[in-house]
């Protein structure tokens, strides 16, 4: 079973992964695993949307803990055009990366790529999605809450790139 999100990134059909979407453009974005193959392709992209970005090693490490880790990338006609990185401990997720190269930004991919992760959470017993954001990244806040999610905290100098505070968002994601 697959799932399908809808043109605002809403799940409609849950089977979690892999999931597609129809982009405003016509074409369509398939969010699937992460593999070890696609980490050149994530890291260009983590390079592009990072001041302080992951390292290759980074990702090729959540590639291989599956156990833990949901690693998905999305793609538009085989390329990589963004990717979410999660740490799953039920009853809670943590979504510790998300990002969507600029090229395919304000199409929807941000938010389907959280709302599979989020589906993937529920489906095995998640309660509550957690994330840092930088408290400059005003378009990933605004994205997180019009999703539901909702400030909890600060994290004083949390970014060690240039100190800067980074905001704790939660949302509840049980049935």
């Amino acid at each position: 079973m697959k799932t399908t999100c809808n043109s605002e990134g809403n799940v409609i059909a849950s089977g979690v992964l892999p999931a597609a979407l129809l982009l405003q453009d016509g074409r369509t974005l398939l969010i699937r695993h992460m593999e070890l193959a696609d980490v050149a392709e994530v890291v260009s992209i983590e390079q592009e949307c990072f001041s302080s970005p992951w390292s290759a090693r980074s990702f090729a490490s959540c590639v291989a803990d599956r156990d833990v880790v949901l690693s998905v990338v999305g793609t538009v006609e085989d390329k990589i055009v963004g990717y979410a990185i999660s740490w799953v401990v039920p009853p809670e997720i943590h979504v510790g990366n998300l990002a969507v190269s600029a090229a395919f930004r304000r199409l929807g991919i941000g938010r389907c790529l959280l709302q599979t992760v989020l589906a993937y959470g529920r489906r095995i017993g998640c309660l509550v999605a957690h994330l840092e954001v930088r408290v400059s990244n005003a378009a990933a806040i605004a994205l997180y809450q019009q999703m539901g999610f909702r400030k909890v905290g600060v994290r004083r100098g949390y970014y060690e790139d240039n100190g800067e505070d980074a905001l704790l968002m939660s949302l509840n994601i049980g049935l």
